[in-house]
């Protein structure tokens, strides 16, 4: 078999309709390591797995006192955040890198009922496969909450949404078996990362 394109569905339009599927025609896709049937990618090395909250804010999450070097763009949310391993009660064995964004990029809505900026708030971190998942899901809400409470001392902000998930990550993963697809190239991950160049190299490689 040879790949010949991605199938994109699950669209609807602004009445709640569904949108007839999109078909995009390429002749190799790139796909997580991880969704590949078992078997198919050598899996070997130590297995850790990714973490992350994704969170909806009513409110601004960071305010600037506009003075000295602390002056923050008061127009747009968009903050990188890193919370050391240990830090405070979160009880966080390893770093804690997060995104705030707002509407300027398109990636939160533009106001909430009552009016209102909000802001989108991601926040990710790496545990052992042996770890319990509730814990460090624990851990990231924590995180949260901690940031939200330090933007109420400015401005009125809360949570209305979230979402939790993980997915695997091999370490130290093998050379690649060859795909029962040709085309179908499996890319392993490079591990938490607050930017995506990691994706790019991997892909061009």
């Amino acid at each position: 078999m040879t790949v010949s394109g991605i199938v994109l569905g699950g669209d609807v339009d602004p009445n709640g309709n569904s949108l007839p599927d999109k078909i995009l025609r390429a002749r190799r896709v790139i796909v997580p390591a991880e969704v590949m049937p078992v078997g198919q990618v050598d899996d070997t090395g130590s297995r850790k797995r990714i973490l992350r909250r994704i969170s909806v804010l009513s409110g601004r999450l960071i305010s600037g006192d506009g003075s000295g070097d602390n002056v923050v763009d008061e127009t747009e949310q968009r903050h990188i955040i890193v919370i050391p391993p240990g830090t405070g009660n979160l009880d966080n064995k390893c770093v804690i890198h997060g995104i705030a964004l707002d509407e300027s990029v398109s990636v939160a809505p533009r106001s909430l009922t009552g009016g209102g900026d909000c802001t989108v708030l991601h926040l990710t971190t790496t545990m052992n496969g042996s770890d319990e998942e509730t814990t460090h899901h624990g851990i990231l809400e924590r995180a949260a909450q901690s940031l939200i409470e330090a933007a109420n001392r400015k401005s009125r902000v809360e949570e209305v949404y979230h979402i939790s998930f993980s997915y695997a990550h091999v370490s130290h993963p093998g050379p690649s078996k060859q795909p029962l697809v040709r085309g179908l190239i499996a890319c392993h991950r490079g591990g938490q990362s607050i930017t995506l160049e990691s994706a790019f190299h991997r892909a061009k490689e």
